[in-house]
C-alpha cells in the first residue's frame, strides 16, 4: 500500500495530537526548528505538512 506524503502528514498529525495533546503544535514546531538546524530540507517540508494538518484540524474543530 502506498501512502502519499499528504496522507502521511494527516496520519502523523493525528498521532501527535494523541501523544502530546495540546502540546502537539509546539512539539511539531520544535521539530521543524531542529530540521532547520540540521539543514534537512525534506524534513522541514514533511514537518511543515504535519503542522498544517494540525492547524487544519484545529480550525475544523472551531467551526463544528
Amino acid at each position: 500500500m502506498y501512502v502519499t506524503p499528504s496522507e502521511a502528514a494527516k496520519i502523523y498529525a493525528k498521532a501527535c495530537k494523541a501523544w502530546y495533546g495540546p502540546r502537539a503544535r509546539r512539539v511539531v514546531l520544535n521539530k521543524i526548528q531542529e530540521m532547520r538546524t540540521r539543514g534537512d530540507q525534506s524534513g522541514i517540508k514533511a514537518w511543515e505538512q504535519v503542522a498544517a494538518e494540525l492547524d487544519s484540524e484545529k480550525s475544523q474543530e472551531r467551526s463544528s
